[in-house]
């Protein structure tokens, strides 16, 4: 099945309904019943949310935070780099994981160095990491402009907008590169 990454601005946009142009919302409404009808399997990161919490306006992050639930979360979203322990001797001891979000520091670098902002970057690398095939976004001013470079060396995704994911859905199947 046909694993598509929604970066954060089609998961904030799906819930406050306010893609520009009014056909790249009609067309994540398309990609969400393709989801239903499970066709396609729509995924996003804790990325999203992280970014989402970020809002100013507190209606706004109570609509993505009651939302959140709607769209899965890829897996592969941290490593762990270890442990560290403090012991306390008779009275106890602490242990906690080190934990870190960034699951590919290879890749990241590489984005990094094509110019693409963090966020985006990690986005990317989630998507990369998870096997999704696809990544959609509206990103005009980083991910966008960049696709050709980013798919070369991130192989195995395409960075499309939502209108022309579904346009290759549902046009020609022999048409389609997935």
């Amino acid at each position: 099945m046909l694993r598509v990454y929604l970066d954060t601005v089609i998961t904030s946009g799906r819930v406050q309904r306010d893609l520009s142009p009014v056909s790249e919302m009609a067309a994540v409404d398309r990609l969400e019943q393709l989801h239903a009808e499970e066709r396609i399997k729509i995924v996003t990161s804790k990325w999203s949310r992280v970014e989402q919490e970020r809002t100013k306006n507190p209606e706004r992050r109570a609509a993505f935070a009651a939302r959140a639930n709607e769209v899965s979360m890829v897996q592969s979203d941290h490593k762990l780099l270890g442990f560290n322990s403090i012991d306390y001797g008779r009275r106890g001891f602490i242990s906690y994981p080190l934990i870190s979000d960034v699951v590919n520091d290879d890749l990241l670098a590489r984005l990094k160095a094509a110019s693409v902002e963090h966020d985006d970057a990690m986005h990317v690398m989630y998507a990369v990491e998870n096997n999704c095939q696809v990544f959609v976004t509206l990103d005009d001013k980083d991910l966008l402009p960049r696709r050709a470079a980013i798919e070369g060396f991130c192989s195995g995704i395409r960075i499309l907008r939502p209108t022309e994911l579904v346009e290759e859905l549902e046009g020609d199947p022999s048409a389609t590169s997935f």
